[in-house]
């Protein structure tokens, strides 16, 4: 790929959705709260991008989603309802969390792919994606209530745009640009709020979408793990990325410090290359003893080797076409 392709593809799943969700946030917000302006404006920029993705030319019938990935791309509308229902503060935890466990389930339903093989083990992933899913956003919403809400988007979305990267290098281009549309879609929304001096006024925003993007980046580890055989365990790793904020943020201090944005940042740097480094373990080519006989048969080392090797292939079949003579008299 050269520079003018890598740029196209860049400005084209990256800068676009951030640009929409940037845009749809600034606009809706003047019609509607900004929770649910912030929630239509990455709903709608991880639809485009999709749509771009499937080339819009096909038609709108390409966001229809017919496989199991597909699924990404309508996570944040899923979600748009009942975490913009729950996103206010006077809102209840117990009501918070069981919006973040309803949409977790319904993920867990349609992330799972539905192929034969994974008959024993469909319901095992299922509930592991559910519970995995919903603490999680359980434990990005404390982070927001303490840390920087955009700082908080900007940490999420980076993470999703490092885990393009790890999909495209391990398992699928297309995988990683999905996670590269939704990165910007999380990108652009914490620009937009990135500025703005009031936390109190950004904190819905984050409250109501900060979960939907650690959705989004825990389908993009489960497709990562399920889509090989056997699978790969190594995207799973990525999981404990939205823990890092609330540990930090359960710490004494001041939350926006420099000291803690940087802490927060070297250990994600850790766990993806906890990730990378196990990854790499898992992919790599077997020894050659444990390859089947047919594998371990090397090619003729040069042109005259190959030639003798035809040469006594053709003495062996002239030799069993010959005549057998009787040793009796």
């Amino acid at each position: 790929m050269d520079a003018r392709n890598a740029i196209e593809l860049l400005g084209r799943f990256f800068l676009m959705p951030a640009g929409m969700s940037m845009a749809s946030l600034l606009l809706l917000s003047r019609w509607m709260p900004e929770r649910y302006a912030a929630g239509c404006g990455l709903a709608c920029a991880m639809l485009v991008g999709f749509l771009a993705l499937n080339d819009v030319g096909e038609g709108l019938e390409q966001l229809l989603p017919t496989s199991h990935w597909h699924w990404l791309a309508w996570l944040p509308a899923i979600a748009l309802i009942p975490f913009g229902l729950v996103s206010e503060d006077k809102t209840g935890r117990a009501k918070r969390y069981s919006s973040f466990v309803l949409v977790s389930v319904v993920a867990s339903v349609v992330l799972v792919p539905d192929w034969p093989p994974l008959d024993d083990s469909r319901m095992l992933y299922r509930i592991c994606l559910c519970a995995s899913a919903a603490c999680s956003c359980m434990a990005i919403d404390f982070a927001v209530s303490r840390a920087h809400p955009a700082w908080l988007l900007g940490l999420i979305g980076a993470s999703l745009l490092v885990m393009a990267p790890l999909l495209a290098f391990f398992l699928s281009v297309t995988y990683a640009t999905v996670m590269t549309i939704a990165a910007g879609s999380v990108v652009g929304l914490a620009v937009a709020r990135f500025r703005s001096g009031d936390r109190d006024a950004v904190r819905p925003v984050a409250r109501a979408t900060a979960p939907i993007a650690v959705l989004l980046l825990f389908g993009g580890c489960f497709i990562g793990f399920v889509d090989r055989d056997p699978p790969l365990y190594g995207f799973l790793t990525v999981g404990a990325l939205p823990v890092v904020p609330m540990l930090f943020a359960m710490r004494p201090g001041k939350p926006g410090s420099v000291a803690r944005k940087f802490a927060e940042v070297a250990c994600g740097v850790v766990v993806f290359g906890v990730a990378a480094a196990v990854l790499h373990f898992e992919t790599r080519t077997e020894p050659l003893a444990s390859e089947p006989p047919e594998a371990q048969q090397s090619e003729p080392a040069s042109e005259d080797d190959w030639f003798q090797q035809l040469d006594r292939l053709d003495d062996d079949t002239t030799e069993s076409k010959r005549p057998r003579t009787s040793s009796t008299p």
